[in-house]
């Protein structure tokens, strides 16, 4: 029986370490948005993370956490459907 794994190749690994370095950083700046527009302190963000069906985000802060839908990271006009569909003053 064999028990190795298969050991990908550095440049792969490099590759999919920037690539999801990346898509943190996009969630990171969707994330800041959906602050600003619920007038939330975005420097009280201790955490930031997907949910392990990909369809929510969540913002970890010390008191709890929120979440809005994943499909918002696509959305061209997050900001605007953030207003509409949350009703934010």
């Amino acid at each position: 029986m064999e028990t190795d794994r298969f050991i990908y190749s550095e440049s792969y690994i490099r590759g999919r370490i920037y690539s999801y370095l990346k898509f943190k950083k996009y969630m990171k700046e969707i994330a800041d948005i959906f602050c600003e527009e619920f007038h939330l302190d975005k420097s009280q963000v201790l955490g930031l993370d997907l949910s392990e069906d990909g369809k929510t985000v969540f913002l970890n802060f010390e008191d709890g956490e929120i979440g809005f839908a994943s499909e918002l990271l696509w959305d061209n006009n997050v900001r605007e459907n953030f207003r509409k569909n949350f009703e934010v003053d």
